[in-house]
């Protein structure tokens, strides 16, 4: 069997590069142990990626465009693998693309399956109307968190189409049980925000540094997206900067921290597995989804921070540690069913579903 593997990968967004680790290896053991023939291609921005793959995996670069129709012609079945590339909050221009192909695919009659994705929001009416003329016509959905899997029934005709699962990322990295909480590095993740909110985030991370005495550092998870602001924070309030080049050196930075804030999604996701207190601002509709595993309690209201909110936050995070203890075999449970899901798509993939 040969699949597509579609997402936004190759752009250095770590959150993008580890879902497709993560769901590549979950495809590729169900696969083995189904005694299933397996080839995965890679929808990339280049021949490089910058994580670990099945063996074979062969990258399919977005230029020249005709390699991408080529793919899809040859190949049993695409899968978006984790991610929302379906909203319009980033850009119409994004869900076009991705809408464009995904009706390409479902022309030359290959099954479709959106594994461990997140949906919307769509703040357009025409990305609405697009979405529900797409989504009656997907072969499965498997969302990454509840509110994405209800939007989903919503604008499917066919709920049994419709199963919820976890993030990816959740998956690569095992609890940290015998964690030493002796570590006292702080780390903040950003992202471009409005400049009136920047300065109000820079007397906050100075403030954060003063009150605690302790190292903190601005972190840019998407390394082209986020440089720039995080260069101009750092510089701004004497905070080190941080960016990966390697899955190894992710695990290792998280075992390293006290407690992190985030803009973004994935580092919430890493630190819920290894243990460490976070903090997300409430930026973005999938962070305050995942937020309710602690009762909204590490959730900061991003129009209301000041400047002693980090260092207000920080102080709780004794309390958001011991919740994260309890939410860690929640998610256990949900893994848990891991085969289950993979049975569903690759089902999907051979059309008996």
């Amino acid at each position: 069997m040969r699949v597509f593997l579609v997402g936004y990968y190759g752009f250095g967004n770590w959150g993008d590069e580890l879902s497709l680790m993560a769901v590549s290896r979950e495809l590729a053991a169900f696969a083995q142990r189904q005694g299933i023939s397996l080839d995965l291609s890679v929808l990339s921005r280049g021949k490089d990626l910058p994580v670990s793959l099945p063996t074979g995996t062969v990258p399919v670069p977005r230029r020249p465009v005709s390699e991408i129709w080529r793919e899809l012609r040859c190949c049993d079945g695409v899968v978006i693998g984790g991610g929302s590339l379906l909203q319009d909050a980033s850009s119409l221009r994004s869900l076009l693309y991705y809408w464009t192909l995904v009706n390409v695919a479902i022309r030359l009659k290959k099954p479709v399956v959106f594994f461990r994705c997140g949906l919307g929001p769509f703040q357009k009416r025409l990305s609405r109307f697009l979405m529900k003329r797409l989504m009656r016509r997907l072969t499965l959905f498997v969302a990454r968190d509840a509110d994405s899997a209800a939007l989903a029934a919503e604008y499917s005709c066919s709920a049994q189409r419709i199963l919820e699962g976890r993030d990816p990322v959740f998956s690569l990295f095992e609890p940290e049980q015998n964690r030493d909480y002796c570590r006292d590095r702080i780390a903040v993740f950003l992202r471009t925000m409005p400049p009136d909110r920047e300065a109000v985030l820079r007397m906050a991370l100075c403030e954060l540094r003063e009150t605690t005495g302790r190292p903190v550092e601005c972190v840019g998870f998407h390394q082209e997206l986020d440089r720039a602001t995080v260069e101009r924070l750092g510089r701004e309030t004497g905070c080190r900067t941080r960016y990966f080049t390697s899955t190894d050196e992710v695990k290792r930075y998280f075992l390293d921290l006290d407690c992190l804030f985030t803009m973004r999604l994935h580092p919430a996701i890493i630190a819920s597995r290894m243990g460490v207190p976070w903090f997300a601002f409430d930026i973005d509709p999938k962070i305050a989804a995942l937020c309710r595993w602690w009762e909204n309690k590490n959730l900061l209201r991003w129009e209301k921070v000041d400047s002693k909110t980090l260092a207000v936050s920080f102080q709780n995070r004794a309390v958001i540690r011991e919740q994260g203890k309890q939410v860690q075999a929640e998610i256990d449970r949900f893994l848990q069913d891991e085969n289950g899901l993979c049975e569903a798509v690759f089902a999907s993939l051979q059309g008996n579903l």
